[in-house]
C-alpha cells in the first residue's frame, strides 16, 4: 500500500475540543489514507481517545471539520457514520450467544436472513470461532470475547474500523496473539483502521503510519521506522523506545560531554547548548583492551548488569560517576555471555555520529 500518491479518504481539518480552559485536542489536521492502519500512539491524557471519539460522533467539535471521501459528516449523529467500533471492554450482550453477538448488528441493519447466515459463517470462520459459535460470552476467554467484538464490528462491513485500546485488558501473551489477527484481517479484508493505544510496541508492529500525540498535539507523524530511526523531537525519542539524552554544549562543529569531543550529524550552528540523545542498542561495545584511534570512542566503567530477555543492559560511567555522565547499553544476551561483564569493569564505547540526535535545548528556537 502506497501512503504518498493516495488521496486523503478520511480527513480532519483544524478539529479542536475543549473542556474548559484545556485544549484536549488542539487543532489537529490529519489526513488518512483509504485501506491503511494508522494508529494514535500517546500517554494517557494526550488527546488520542477523544480524538477518536470525535471522529465516531460520541465527542462533538469546538472546531474544525471532519470529511469522508470530501463530505463532511461532523455534524451527523454516530449511528449514522459508516464506521465500526470496537472498545476496551468488548461491550458484547451477556444475553446473547457469539453468533446473536455478531449477527445484531446486521438484523439492525435489516439484512436478510440468509445474508445473516452467510456473514456470521465468514465472521466465524474469520476469527476461527466456530466450535463457540453457541456459547454465551461468560463462557469465553477474554481473548475470545475480543475476537468477537472484532469480528462483530467488521460483520457489517464498515468504512472505517475504529479500535480505542481493545487489547489493553488482556495479557501480554494474548495481546501478541491478537494483535497478528487483527493485521492479517486488516489486509485481507482491505479495510481502513484507526487504532488507539499507549504501547509503542503494538503500534510498532501493527501500523501502516504512527500519530505520536502529546498536549493533545501531533507531535510526529510517519512509518514507524522512520519515527524509530528519526525522532522529531525529545518527547518522541523518549517515548517510543528508549534514549539516552545528554545536556552538551556545541563548539567548533563538535559536542562537548563529559569530557569527550564527540561529532554528530545535524548540529545546530545556532544553539550552543543543545540535548542529544543515542539509543541504548546503537552504542557499539569495543573490546576492553581495544586501544586504537576511532571517532567517538568514549571509556567508561559498569556501573550494573541487568538481562532483559534477549538482551542485556549495561548502566555505565562514561566520565565523573555522575548520573549526567551515565549512559544504557544494550547488547545481545550472547555476546554478554562471552563478555562476562561485571561491575567496576572496564568498557571502550563507540557512539556513532549517525546515531547521534540532536536538539535544541528547551527554550531556544
Amino acid at each position: 500500500m502506497s501512503t504518498q500518491s493516495s488521496p486523503p479518504f478520511l480527513q480532519l481539518d483544524g478539529v479542536r475540543r475543549a473542556y474548559g480552559a484545556v485544549n484536549a485536542v488542539d487543532n489537529i489536521d490529519l489526513q488518512v489514507v483509504r485501506g491503511e492502519l494508522l494508529t494514535l500512539l500517546g500517554p494517557s491524557g494526550c488527546g488520542k481517545t477523544t480524538l477518536l471519539r470525535m471522529i465516531t460522533g460520541f465527542e462533538g467539535l469546538c472546531s474544525g471539520a471532519i470529511r469522508l471521501e470530501g463530505q463532511n459528516i461532523h455534524h451527523q449523529p454516530p449511528q449514522k457514520r459508516p464506521f465500526g467500533i470496537v472498545f476496551q471492554n468488548y461491550a458484547l450482550f451477556p444475553h446473547m450467544t457469539v453468533r446473536e453477538n455478531i449477527a445484531f448488528g446486521l438484523r439492525s441493519r435489516r439484512w436478510s436472513r440468509q445474508a445473516i447466515h452467510q456473514r456470521v459463517a465468514e465472521m466465524l470462520e474469520l476469527a476461527d470461532l466456530q466450535a463457540h459459535a453457541s456459547k454465551y460470552p461468560s463462557q469465553l476467554s477474554g481473548g475470545q470475547q475480543q475476537r468477537v467484538a472484532l469480528v462483530r464490528a467488521l460483520a457489517p462491513g464498515p468504512r472505517v474500523l475504529l479500535l480505542d485500546e481493545p487489547l489493553s485488558a488482556l495479557d501480554a501473551r494474548i495481546r501478541v496473539h491478537l494483535r497478528q489477527q487483527i493485521r492479517q484481517w486488516q489486509r485481507a479484508l482491505g479495510i481502513t483502521m484507526i487504532y488507539v493505544t499507549h504501547d509503542q510496541e503494538e503500534a510498532m508492529e501493527l501500523s501502516d503510519r504512527v500519530v505520536v500525540m502529546n498536549r493533545g498535539r501531533i507531535e510526529q507523524l510517519g512509518r514507524p521506522m522512520d519515527i524509530y530511526r528519526f525522532p522529531a523531537t525529545p518527547f518522541v525519542a523518549g517515548f517510543v523506545g528508549q534514549m539516552n539524552f545528554f545536556h552538551a554544549t556545541v563548539e567548533e562543529e563538535k559536542i562537548h560531554w563529559s569530557g569527550y569531543m564527540l561529532r554528530a550529524d545535524n548540529i545546530p550552528v545556532n544553539n550552543r547548548e543543545i540535548l542529544a540523545g543515542i539509543r541504548p542498542s546503537e552504542i557499539e561495545l569495543l573490546p576492553p583492551e581495544y586501544a586504537g584511534s576511532i571517532e567517538n570512542r568514549v571509556k567508561a566503567s559498569v556501573r550494573e548488569v541487568c538481562a532483559l530477555g534477549s538482551v542485556v543492559r549495561l548502566t555505565v560511567d562514561a566520565g565523573n560517576s555522575s548520573s549526567a555522565s551515565q549512559l544504557h547499553v544494550e547488547i545481545p544476551q550472547a555476546q554478554a555471555r562471552i563478555l562476562a561483564f561485571g561491575e567496576g569493569q572496564q568498557v571502550v564505547l563507540r557512539l556513532p555520529k549517525e546515531a547521534i540526535r540532536v536538539y535544541p535545548r528547551k527554550g531556544q528556537a
